[in-house]
């Protein structure tokens, strides 16, 4: 069974966070470049097709929501306070969000190994950038960001 990610944000930052949340990023990186390699990084078939160009959608609108910022590998926050708009007003995470929905598209019409595989390690990846850009966020916002986690989902708006 799934247990959701916790924000414990007790006590300093830790010094692996940053380097584990930049592992996290790579992994995301080669899992997808080694599809594309394979030429499997596009679905197969319109239903395919249709979930690849919502997550395009979603993650052109979220980074046109946060303009230059959040470009670092790292999960530190940047300056300009905590985006609570755009997308982000429904997810806490549209743009990994919509890199995780581009790679399930591909591993459910083309149900390779490959594609299995690169899905995994891109959920896997992202999930531990995630649970250490909750971290940083709680910490650089105590007040705000609590309340923007209860209030949205981290991938799927309303469910999780």
């Amino acid at each position: 069974m799934l247990r959701p990610m916790q924000s414990d944000v007790s006590g300093p930052l830790r010094p692996w966070e940053p380097t584990l949340a930049v592992l996290g990023l790579i992994a995301t990186v080669a899992a997808l470049a080694f599809l594309l390699a394979r030429r499997e990084l596009l679905a197969a078939g319109p239903g395919g097709w249709a979930l690849q160009t919502a997550a395009v959608a979603l993650w052109l609108w979220s980074r046109a929501t946060l303009g230059r910022r959040s470009l670092n590998p790292t999960p530190e926050p940047t300056a300009g306070g905590l985006v609570m708009h755009g997308p982000y007003r429904w997810w806490r995470h549209p743009l990994y969000a919509s890199i995780i929905w581009f790679a399930l598209a591909t591993a459910i019409s083309r149900q390779s190994a490959a594609t299995i595989t690169a899905l995994v390690v891109t959920g896997a990846g992202l999930g531990v950038r995630m649970w250490a850009e909750e971290r940083q966020l709680s910490r650089a916002f105590p007040e705000d960001y609590p309340a923007h986690a209860a209030r949205t989902k981290r991938l799927l708006p309303g469910i999780w």
